[in-house]
């Protein structure tokens, strides 16, 4: 499984340094430049997720449409063409042309969907879980190398590494991607159980709603972050405060991985991380003045965001049906990115420390009570996946006559013929039928 991901996993850590690098020092050197206002700062910040969250349902679809490989490639020629504008910016009106220019290239939900489709369903969990750790590690990546180098070296490196690593993404995508296998897909034509998809329905809002409100927390906290910082340290030693609160995110992601895959318990883990998100607020709302408990606070902040890194992006492929995968977490996607846009346009209104330590019971007092509405949303909305298993059966064992009644079958949740690798796929809900059940009913005479 893992060497069937790893170009898309690479591409996605690349694409994510690219777009997350800025993110440690950005605010504070912007706010240095020429016309620097409340609204410019916030654009420049927050442009290209403002166009991640418009364009990534178009991409999503158009690459359910015309195949995955090709709208990757597209996406990523636009966001190469961006980061060349940022990295040869001269002012800041250039800087928010390019960010916007980089936000139209929208593939994040498109490489999800690429790893869904390259898995079989009983691996896609622990596939989708890897992608979010990917997205994680990125975001590490970008925290360290981004304040160094941004600290040394200004904007400009940032986005010529940016450029870099967006040239060997393309690469990646041309060489070693394949083109999307050719799928014929059946819904059931029986009355099917309306409860269960309106449950479902509510659990894909509620999730993109949650991806929404994480891309806005890690946005803004990582737009005031550095400001805060820069009242006790230099620049170049922000890492100091990001590489353990790095490693916290490291060290809490695997045994609540484990716990919420292995044991069913995702539900659990992510009440769990919205909780962390409320201790982090608290810490950084009462000692905003002592750089230690606001450390910890951010620490606890990177563990939380970890967690439902690999969470969210698991989750949401448990209920994205085939047909509309590339659609579904397409606008889930779009819903981080909105997220992202908002928390970057707050965070530029807060560009001076003057003002964060004016507001700050305002600003984290908010936010904590954002997060007690976020627990009880998704302790009421969210509800457990329904046991389901697939089975993978060669099209030529199969009885084309038994075929085109499979979907009348009750039971069957969906099913699809992989014409290029000629499997045929179910996915059938385990409390009303079996795998044997499924066998009889398509070799019958």
């Amino acid at each position: 499984m893992f060497l069937k991901i790893l170009p898309f996993l690479s591409i996605l850590i690349f694409r994510f340094i690219g777009l997350f690098i800025v993110l440690p020092v950005i605010s504070l050197l912007i706010a240095a430049m020429p016309h620097a206002n409340v609204l410019n700062v916030g654009l420049a910040i927050g442009a290209p997720y403002l166009f991640q969250m418009i364009c990534q349902p178009i991409f999503g679809r158009l690459s359910d449409k015309y195949g995955r490989k090709p709208i990757l490639i597209l996406g990523l020629l636009i966001f190469f063409i961006g980061s060349i504008i940022c990295m040869l910016e001269t002012s800041i009106y250039y800087l928010i042309i390019g960010r916007c220019v980089q936000g139209i290239g929208a593939i994040g939900g498109l490489l999800t969907a690429l790893v869904a489709d390259s898995v079989r369903e009983e691996k896609r969990t622990s596939a989708m879980a890897l992608m979010g750790v990917g997205i994680f590690i990125s975001f590490v990546v970008a925290m360290i190398l981004g304040s160094i180098l941004g600290g040394h070296y200004g904007l400009n490196s940032l986005f010529t590494l940016t450029t870099i690593v967006t040239i060997i993404s393309l690469l990646i995508a041309i060489i070693a991607v394949k083109p999307t296998p050719k799928i014929k897909y059946a819904y059931p034509t029986h009355d099917v159980n309306i409860a269960i998809e309106k449950e479902i329905q509510r659990s894909i809002f509620a999730i993109s709603a949650s991806g929404f409100i994480e891309k806005f927390l890690m946005i803004l906290t990582f737009s005031l972050t550095p400001i805060i910082l820069n009242e006790y340290l230099e620049k170049i030693h922000f890492w100091y405060v990001y590489l353990p609160a790095v490693f916290t995110g490291i060290f809490v992601l695997g045994p609540t991985s484990i716990f919420s895959e292995k044991r069913g318990r995702s539900k659990e883990v992510l009440l769990l991380s919205i909780l962390m998100f409320f201790i982090a607020y608290s810490c950084m709302a009462f000692f905003i003045d002592n750089i230690i408990v606001f450390a910890v606070g951010l620490a606890v902040f990177f563990g939380a965001f970890s967690i439902q890194e690999a969470l969210l992006q698991s989750l949401i492929s448990k209920y994205a049906k085939a047909k509309y995968r590339g659609a579904i977490i397409g606008d889930f996607s779009a819903a981080g990115f909105g997220g992202s846009f908002v928390g970057a346009m707050i965070g530029g209104y807060f560009n001076s420390y003057e003002k964060i330590a004016l507001n700050h019971w305002f600003i984290f007092g908010s936010l904590m009570f954002v997060m007690l509405l976020w627990f009880f949303f998704v302790y009421s909305t969210i509800k457990k996946p329904h046991v389901t298993h697939t089975i993978y059966i060669p099209i030529n064992q199969a009885k084309i006559k038994n075929l085109e009644s499979l979907d009348t079958l009750d039971g069957i949740m969906e099913w699809y013929e992989n014409l290029q690798e000629n499997i045929l796929t179910i996915k059938y809900n385990t409390e009303i039928l079996d795998s044997a059940h499924i066998q009889d009913f398509i070799n019958r005479e």
